[in-house]
């Protein structure tokens, strides 16, 4: 396989990182505005970023592409192998060949952005004036959530990005994929290697979008290949476009891979809810927070899997924490109205409709509302007439 083949090829799967694990507990949307920035703007760390939030909720991928210092990337990648003293030739090589996958690579995960926000610059995860990690809240269009710390260099007033860290891959892009580039690499250049045959299926399997046989290649892998976090993503994922229970396979299998590291906490929720254990699934959240701090995203996942376990109150404590972080993150409305609604709060739950129609432009259909399960009551009772009455005129 030549060289340019098989590097476009591990970027179709890492940059499928965008796509979140934990389910999704509302009706999608995000209503939050961003001034669109102008160019004078992109020379400031906080500028920059939300001039990549914006672009994300445009899904234009062209900044994206344009201020990747690939450059940069090839040698961090390198140097997390260990070959931090490379030939300048293997970086331009390295480097070009990255360059010539953006476009369109990027193009095509930016399209899969459901809404974006830009959050915080991290304190304390640089050594410098001119270095910054700016912390961006993704949700893609299949559901779930992600989160990228993306890492920012300046030179002569221009922002470049340097690398960046997705929450539902748990590790480092540069990292994950120069040690899937090193055996990888090997293996196309060593065809008698331990092992050579079964990467070479895999990367034959990925590259037929055959998911069975996908899944089935990741088993044959080399141990120390699938404990690659860009692979195990990817098995995951593939997993779940097969079924249900190959998802629950997947992770079951993941599982103690997942556990070893903090940075793979976000991937860890989905297999806590299979095996309805909710006070764990909470717990993976909030060591997602220790790590990046709190944020409205994170209060409607425990929102929503308080939710899912019948604890209402405890759900309208986690809803209503991230409407006061984040007055535009519209999930947590949606889980506050469920979780009202259940407890039986039904004038609290009129306030959250009104909120909805008006801070969000939602029209509801009072009949077929009524016909929700677990709105059955609620219905019946008098806020909700009378806010049916209201919204008739």
């Amino acid at each position: 396989m030549r060289a340019s083949a098989l590097f476009l090829m591990l970027l179709v799967s890492l940059l499928a990182g965008c796509a979140g694990q934990p389910p999704r507990t509302a009706t999608p949307g995000d209503s939050a505005n961003a001034d669109t920035r102008s160019d004078a703007d992109l020379g400031s760390f906080e500028g920059f970023s939300q001039a990549l939030e914006q672009s994300l909720k445009e899904k234009d991928s062209s900044l994206f592409a344009e201020r990747v210092d690939t450059h940069a990337f090839a040698r961090r990648s390198l140097a997390s192998l260990g070959l931090k003293a490379v030939k300048t030739s293997t970086v331009n090589t390295y480097a070009d060949v990255l360059q010539k996958a953006l476009k369109s690579r990027y193009k095509e995960n930016f399209a899969q952005v459901k809404s974006a926000r830009f959050i915080r610059l991290m304190p304390g995860e640089t050594s410098g004036p001119d270095e910054a990690v700016s912390l961006v809240r993704i949700r893609p269009e299949d559901g779930g959530i992600n989160y990228w710390k993306v890492y920012l260099h300046r030179v002569n007033g221009r922002v470049s990005i340097v690398d960046w860290f997705s929450y539902s891959l748990g590790d480092l892009a540069s990292r994950s994929l120069g040690s899937f580039v090193l055996q990888a690499g090997l293996a196309a250049m060593k065809p008698d290697m331990p092992g050579a045959d079964a990467i070479k299926a895999y990367l034959a399997a990925a590259q037929s979008k055959d998911h069975r046989k996908q899944l089935d290649a990741y088993e044959q892998l080399p141990a120390q290949l699938k404990r690659n976090s860009l692979l195990m993503f990817a098995h995951a994922q593939t997993a779940m476009k097969v079924s249900d229970e190959e998802y629950r396979n997947a992770l079951f299998e993941l599982a103690p891979l997942y556990r070893e590291k903090d940075d793979y906490a976000l991937m860890l929720v989905d297999y806590y809810l299979f095996n309805d254990d909710y006070d764990r699934a909470q717990q993976a959240l909030d060591t997602v927070a220790e790590n990046i701090g709190q944020d409205a995203g994170l209060d409607s996942l425990h929102a929503g899997i308080a939710l899912q376990n019948q604890r209402y109150n405890r759900a309208i404590a986690y809803a209503r924490d991230g409407i006061q972080r984040d007055a535009s993150y519209e999930d947590n409305y949606w889980v506050l109205l469920d979780a009202l609604v259940y407890s039986h709060n039904y004038a609290d739950a009129v306030l959250v409709l009104n909120i909805l129609e008006q801070g969000f432009d939602y029209r509801f259909d009072s009949r077929q509302m009524a016909t929700l399960e677990g709105y059955e009551d609620f219905s019946r009772s008098d806020a909700f007439n009378s806010w049916r009455s209201a919204s008739a005129h």
